[in-house]
């Protein structure tokens, strides 16, 4: 019809004059064009919208056999139609930027760009909420890096801390070409510069090479946690060769080291690790300083966190998230860091209780277990504990003969039926960073929103900026991380991009 995109159709004969024979369940007109505006509103509401789904749905709605194919490049299309193209997308990145700092105050975002090529490097942003936030957390921070899923490969690196109800608390990330030293001794700097001075932070996290000797340059001063999941898994694979019943025993023993909370209890159950030994685990623990993985001679406060799991939970979070183009991708990151502080904030105005509903769990389940316990007094503020076994309590010095105290920086058992006998207030020995007021105090700052609507249609030259050159590697791409057999790993230099690492020049994936 003159005027618009519709047809006016007047008259149709539905009688069909071929054969049953040559009709199909498959149709040429059902191409990927097609099939992105069918699904278009499915990858809206769900970024990982698989092709096997788009398969099914076809012939569910309209009766119609497509390929994986056909459903695969639909999926792509869609994506960009409704998150634009990834090329556009970093045409558009340095807009975001910039609306990004003055939307949100006190932001730290750094864009780094090839000023002769113009082409992406790598991008670091703390939204200010983010910053301001972490201050009233514990200073123990959770370091990780993932792979990013999208067409222009690379890697997100991310800080994240946990707040006094347990939670995950976002800080900040970067996006970055690929998981080297010299992208984390460029994100641990950009981390520096957004804390605090004077904090002495903790750092948990896996032990990547890069990373290890990053966090040394930048935080020397500061203790440093690997992830027990992961040695289990990295003695595990030293121990390929060996009987299952072997490998369990000597991880069990290795875990009971890692936990005990005294040199005596450790050295004990190392001789006792030890004495299992046929040479592999001595020659495993050489690299491995007790510093870095057990609770006897940890350099620092780690609250009880002896895993990388908040740093996991958080790349779990974003997983949906991982294969978008780069400015959708940090947009729709600070939309639900955003969503997360607010729904936080409202939560923590329904509490009633003095201290994290968390934290008052486990005060009233140390409460129960101890019941039956006998106190007696010492002198001084030091006490008793009757209890299997017995201990000894300080609650001036805030000790306890079981360590656990001093390990979490929360009163155990042992402490809370002595505070309960004595008839003290249990909260003036909990650290403020589980109280409900500190807990609302990170999340008081809000992530404001930054309004596309402002954003020009084709951005000005000088903010143009083209996406890195990936070579695509060969076959199917790889979507899932494969865990690493440890630290003692044979380091080449790629032939393509020049870098060390465990690539060469056909499975490079950096940009260049």
């Amino acid at each position: 019809m003159p005027g618009n995109e519709y047809f006016h159709i007047s008259s149709m004969d539905l009688a069909h004059t071929c054969g049953f024979a040559v009709r199909t369940l498959t149709n040429p007109h059902a191409t990927a064009e097609l099939v992105a505006d069918l699904v278009g509103d499915d990858v809206r509401g769900k970024h990982q919208t698989r092709p096997v789904d788009v398969v099914k749905r076809i012939k569910r709605y309209y009766g119609l056999n497509i390929s994986y194919h056909q459903a695969w490049w639909g999926i792509e299309k869609a994506r960009g139609l409704v998150f634009d193209d990834y090329v556009k997308s970093f045409s558009c990145l340095k807009w975001y930027v910039g609306a990004a700092k003055s939307t949100n105050p006190g932001s730290h975002i750094d864009l780094e760009s090839d000023e002769e090529t113009k082409r992406f490097k790598r991008l670091f942003v703390a939204f200010g909420a983010c910053v301001q936030g972490f201050n009233q957390c514990r200073p123990l921070i959770f370091l990780d890096a993932a792979h990013l899923k999208r067409r222009y490969r690379g890697t997100i690196m991310a800080a994240t801390g946990k707040n006094g109800n347990q939670g995950i608390f976002p800080i900040c990330f970067a996006i970055v070409d690929g998981e080297t030293y010299e992208n984390w001794r460029w994100f641990l700097e950009h981390l520096r510069s957004i804390l605090a001075p004077g904090r002495n932070i903790t750092f948990i996290s896996d032990r990547h090479t890069g990373l290890l000797m990053a966090r040394r340059d930048i935080f020397p001063e500061s203790g440093h946690g690997y992830c027990l999941l992961h040695l289990k898994r990295n003695l595990r694979d030293h121990l390929k060769g060996t009987t299952r019943a072997y490998r369990e025993r000597v991880v069990s023993e290795f875990v009971r080291c890692a936990y005990a909370p005294t040199w005596e209890i450790f050295h004990q159950n190392m001789t006792k690790l030890l004495s299992h030994d046929d040479g592999k685990v001595d020659e495993f623990l050489t690299n491995l300083r007790y510093e870095n993985w057990s609770n006897a001679y940890f350099r620092g406060q780690r609250y009880g966190e002896i895993t990388s799991n908040v740093a996991e939970s958080f790349n779990a979070w974003i997983d949906a998230e991982r294969h978008l183009p780069i400015t959708i991708l940090v947009d729709e990151l600070r939309k639900k860091i955003m969503n997360l502080m607010s729904e936080r904030r409202e939560e923590a105005n329904k509490w009633g209780c003095q201290i994290c509903p968390e934290m008052d769990k486990r005060m009233r389940a140390s409460f129960n277990e101890s019941r039956t316990w006998v106190v007696s007094a010492v002198g001084d503020g030091v006490y008793e504990v009757h209890s299997f076994p017995n201990v000894t309590v300080d609650i001036i010095r805030c000790i306890c003969s079981c360590q656990k105290w001093q390990l979490t920086g929360f009163p155990c058992a042992h402490v809370v039926i002595v505070l309960s006998s004595i008839g003290k207030d249990m909260t003036e020995y909990v650290d403020s960073y589980y109280f409900t007021q500190t807990f609302r105090a990170s999340y008081s700052t809000s992530i404001h929103p930054i309004p596309t609507v402002w954003m020009p249609e084709r951005p000005v030259d000088e903010d143009f900026l083209h996406p890195p050159l990936c070579k695509k590697p060969p076959g199917r791409p790889k979507n899932k991380r494969i865990p690493s057999r440890g630290e003692n790993v044979t380091f080449i230099r790629c032939g393509r991009c020049g870098k060390m690492g465990r690539h060469n020049r056909q499975t490079c994936k950096n940009a260049m």
